[in-house]
């Protein structure tokens, strides 16, 4: 199941225009890979921000 879709994003280089096509492919083959299945969860462009104060 794909929870979060990859987000389109400018790119500005060779290199990270390179690495933004590796990531959009990627995302592609997990899409098609595991759409119908329910049993596992994929997040693109998952961030997770700590603070002082969250548990850890």
């Amino acid at each position: 199941m794909i929870v979060k879709d990859k987000l389109q994003k400018a790119a500005v280089g060779v290199r990270q225009k390179a690495g933004d096509q590796q990531e959009q492919d990627v995302a592609f083959y997990l899409r098609r890979a595991f759409k119908d299945e329910h049993r596992v969860k994929v997040f693109h462009d998952y961030s997770c921000v700590t603070t002082a104060n969250s548990p850890r």
